[in-house]
């Protein structure tokens, strides 16, 4: 990282903590912003997330509303801190068409405001469930676009720390991929990406002793932050690892009926390999299979770094696209995926 971009971020952190901590002070300065909010679209860990619209410039937007009057609540303000300086911070080094872009952080009476841009689409989770395994093509193209986000991160040291389905949006809604396993596009007023990365709450710089409590989702973390706590940029490439085993196949690659044990899961993360050798796998192509088995290496050092996925055979393939049948694993309802 370099040194004026580690200057921005260590500048945006402090930003980002004055901003939620400020929030906190009955004596906080109040400022009149202009988003208009319509309908609650999602909820998740910090408050709620509503419809938003500028009033001025009609622009769309999600906002997520973050209640700061609980005493309780004061636990998860290091999350909200890292996602307000993380999101800062990208924006500061000019974005990245597949990572979430902020849009405006403000707080009014005891409440925060997170603007970010609105992802139609839902996430990624939701489309495995509700459609079954992707044709390679697709998942070629979330993988393509997961990878670039990834190196732009890592190459300003910022480690994300919680890849996974859930936290991959869909830019546009999809129906269904069409005949040939392509993403149908959006209206015109949507970008050329097709998916956001998003939830910066666990975001932050590499470390030698992580707290499992405050970072990522179990199933995700790979071996060596399990056992030790180091969290690198690895990390994040075992998660896409496992995020395109799903993609490709419904299943979870330590969870594959979605029925074991939290404790099941982390033990098969640590000491069992990975397996093709089931039925979703039989039309896969190798390229991809090897592509899985480099970023599911248990050794952080060998496996593939963002940059090295990015040139990977099987990631500037052509390959024939095939719709593939929905997945009997997620057919019915959600997967648990996380050791929480």
């Amino acid at each position: 990282m370099g040194a004026a971009a580690l200057s921005v971020g260590l500048e945006l952190q402090t930003d980002g903590v004055a901003q939620a901590r400020a929030a906190m002070e009955p004596a906080a300065q109040l400022q009149r912003h202009k988003w208009q909010l319509f309908d609650q679209i999602g909820s998740g860990a910090f408050g709620v997330v509503r419809l938003g619209m500028h009033e001025e410039t009609g622009e769309v937007a999600a906002v997520k509303i973050v209640p700061l009057e609980n005493p309780d609540d004061r636990r998860s303000y290091p999350a909200l801190e890292r996602e307000i300086a993380a999101l800062k911070l990208v924006k500061a080094l000019g974005g990245h068409n597949s990572i979430i872009d902020l849009r405006d952080v403000y707080v009014e009476g005891r409440k925060l405001f997170l603007v970010t841009e609105l992802a139609r689409g839902g996430e990624l989770f939701e489309q495995i469930v509700a459609y079954g395994s992707f044709p390679e093509l697709k998942a070629r193209d979330v993988a393509r676009e997961m990878a670039s986000a990834l190196s732009f991160l890592h190459r300003h040291g910022l480690v994300h720390k919680d890849v996974k389905p859930e936290n991959i949006l869909m830019s546009a809604r999809v129906v269904d991929p069409n005949a040939n396993g392509v993403f149908r596009k959006g209206s015109r007023h949507e970008n050329s990406s097709l998916v956001k990365l998003a939830d910066f709450g666990s975001a932050g710089p590499a470390s030698a002793n992580t707290n499992l409590e405050e970072i990522g989702t179990g199933a995700y973390l790979p071996p060596e932050l399990l056992t030790s706590g180091v969290c690198t940029s690895a990390c994040d490439m075992w998660a896409l690892g496992c995020v395109l085993y799903i993609m490709l196949s419904g299943s979870h690659p330590f969870d594959l009926d979605g029925m074991s044990a939290d404790n099941e899961v982390e033990h098969r993360i640590k000491s069992e390999a990975i397996t093709f050798d089931f039925s979703a796998w039989d039309h896969v192509s190798p390229d991809a299979k090897d592509l899985i088995s480099k970023l599911l290496v248990k050794d952080p050092a060998l496996r593939l770094t963002a940059d090295q996925m990015l040139q990977h055979p099987w990631m500037n393939a052509n390959a024939e696209a095939t719709l593939r049948r929905p997945s009997p694993l997620l057919a019915g309802q959600p997967i648990p995926m996380s050791l929480a």
